[in-house]
């Protein structure tokens, strides 16, 4: 596994970037909702693999593939267009 505090120091570092961010209670938050999408996207691919006729009940869009797929990332107005 990747170093966890390498790893979210430079999510912040990239998201101070972004010109939607208003302090750090809002970053936590974010942050904690791109974990979520994360580790939702890994169990559902897990459950695809594991059960041939599993259907996700959440939409492709909002899956962390259809959006952070990017390496150049996208902003914050761009992800509320999904």
């Amino acid at each position: 596994m990747a170093n966890p505090k390498g790893t979210i120091d430079s999510a912040r570092k990239i998201m101070w970037q972004d010109t939607g961010l208003n302090g750090d209670a809002q970053c936590i938050e974010q942050l904690g909702w791109m974990l979520f999408f994360k580790i939702s996207s890994d169990k559902n691919k897990e459950l695809g693999i594991l059960d041939d006729n599993y259907n996700s009940p959440i939409s492709d869009e909002p899956h962390w593939d259809a959006w952070a797929r990017n390496d150049d990332g996208i902003t914050a107005s761009e992800l509320q267009e999904l």
